[in-house]
Parts: C-alpha cells; sequence; structure tokens
C-alpha cells in the first residue's frame, strides 16, 4: 500500500540569514526576549554573546544560557549559501546586493526526514546510507546530545493545509502534525540527559 501524502505540508523560510550567524542569533535572541516564558525560565532578558569560541552557547541571562539550534539538514544550509543573493560592503557606507548561484543541488528537509520518528526509526536510519538517514542521524547524534539548554529553531512555515476547515480545527492538525513529528526529540533529550 502506497504511504499516504502528509496532510500538513512545510515550506522553509528561503532568506533566513543561515549563512550568518550574528544576523541568525540576533534575530533567534529577540525572538526569545519575546517570549514572556523564556524570560520566566532566564530569569531575565537574554543577551546575546558575541564573543565565543567554536562551541560556546549563543545568548544568556544571568541565571541561564542558551545554544541556538537551526532545525536544518546540512545540505539546505548549503544550499542556502550558494543560491540567496549577498549583501557586500565594497568601500564603507556602500552597500550592494549580489545575486545567488543557480544550482540544482538536491536537498534533504530535516522536517520532512524527521516526520514521525521513534525510537525504533531512528535505529533504522543509523543502519541506511541514503542522504535523509545521514541528516537524521546527524541531528539526533550531534546537535541533540549536547548537554546544553538547546533553543531549536525550524524555520519553517506552513504552505498547506485543508483551508476549507474551520480555523481551530486548522491549528488542531498542525499542532498534532508537529507534536508527532517534534515529540520525540524531547523524549530523546530526556532519555540524554537521564543517561549522562
Amino acid at each position: 500500500m502506497a504511504e499516504q501524502a502528509p496532510v500538513v505540508q512545510y515550506s522553509f523560510l528561503q532568506y533566513f540569514y543561515y549563512g550568518d550567524t550574528k544576523i541568525s542569533e540576533s534575530i533567534l535572541c529577540e525572538c526569545v526576549n519575546k517570549s514572556a516564558k523564556m524570560k520566566a525560565i532566564g530569569g531575565g532578558e537574554f543577551k546575546r554573546i558575541t564573543k565565543q569560541a567554536h562551541g560556546e552557547n549563543d545568548a544568556e541571562t544571568d541565571t541561564y544560557r542558551l545554544d541556538f539550534k537551526l532545525m536544518v539538514s546540512s545540505s539546505l544550509a548549503e544550499f542556502q549559501g550558494i543560491s540567496s543573493a549577498k549583501v557586500y560592503e565594497p568601500i564603507e557606507g556602500v552597500r550592494m546586493l549580489s545575486p545567488g548561484k543557480q544550482t540544482s543541488q538536491r536537498v534533504v528537509l530535516l522536517l520532512n526526514a524527521c516526520r514521525n520518528i521513534n525510537r525504533e526509526k531512528l535505529d533504522d536510519c543509523k543502519k541506511m546510507n541514503d542522504a535523509a538517514s545521514k541528516e537524521v542521524v546527524r541531528f539526533f547524534e550531534k546537535t541533540l546530545k549536547k548537554p546544553k539548554n538547546l533553543f531549536i529553531f525550524l524555520p519553517a512555515y506552513v504552505s498547506s493545509v485543508n483551508q476549507e476547515l474551520p480555523i481551530s480545527e486548522q491549528y488542531n492538525i498542525i499542532q498534532k502534525d508537529l507534536s508527532d513529528t517534534l515529540g520525540y526529540i524531547f523524549d530523546y533529550r530526556q532519555e540524554g540527559i537521564l543517561r549522562t
């Protein structure tokens, strides 16, 4: 039996500064500070840490530190780096826009690759050699295993859901789909924290 297409379709934000961490971290820090819940967790407003060695946290309060992670595959980040327009400053005060290069590179959409993931499916991915499985394993093994407070940002938006349904039902469908897709991430993090 053929697998049924997902009810909710996602598209990735085309121009989310994938290659410029200064800009993306500033945007994410601003987002965190708009959340009353995050401010309560952190005990105040987060400030972006501007001087970092490799692998350090990205934002902090007096009592809490966060490491920002984008839930994107390395192939998508590379594609965005190649194909996105670039702003450069040939002389001080003069900014110019350079168009990105055309590329037909295939990318893995990590959100789709992680759809309905669980321990068994993750173990299966470890045995497979395709690009999507490798990206899923990399995300779980390298990103989620970090013993830090992670703020995982999914630079995507819902591009398709049944518009004929009442808005509250659309919301419930999207919420369930995201929960089914991303729920194991929280379980996996909890398992990792308990093991260390």
